[in-house]
């Protein structure tokens, strides 16, 4: 684990999510850019990535109330004001590393979010904040010029 975190802080984290690989030792990583609310943001995420199942959410729900939160804030990626937090809840048997960030699209909140086993923290964390670093709006216009 030490080696991977090494080298992920010598590593242009964004720069590789937006390329499309982000090498991690023997591993490589392929992103993909998604597009949610008809193509208006767009984001990178690893293309393995699936959408997580609602059952799973409301089991996950009830397990969160004792969360430890580690940090909260506000960052401007790319002209969008992105409100971030993480967290570490427990699990069935573990622990989990979380992190969940919202930011306004038109008069809509969008929300996102990564998760991990708390032992791979150190690995997810800073791809799930080069992630959250590659979200974009394309501010799409009707006739009237209203998004």
């Amino acid at each position: 684990m030490e080696n991977i975190e090494n080298q992920l802080l010598h590593t242009d984290i964004v720069k590789a999510i937006k390329e499309g690989q982000l090498t991690i030792e023997d591993e490589t990583i392929e992103f993909t850019e998604i597009g949610f609310y008809e193509d208006q943001i767009r984001m990178s995420i690893p293309a393995a990535f699936e959408e997580m199942e609602p059952e799973l959410m409301d089991i996950l729900r009830k397990l969160q109330p004792d969360a430890d939160m580690l940090d909260i804030g506000i960052k401007e990626v790319n002209g969008v004001q992105i409100g971030y937090f993480d967290f570490i809840t427990k699990a069935l048997d573990t622990k989990t590393y979380n992190v969940m960030f919202l930011f306004i699209v038109g008069d809509n909140v969008a929300t996102g979010s990564v998760n991990c086993l708390k032992k791979e923290m150190n690995v997810w964390k800073p791809i799930a904040y080069g992630m959250m670093d590659s979200i974009s709006i394309v501010n799409k216009l009707d006739e009237e010029g209203v998004v």
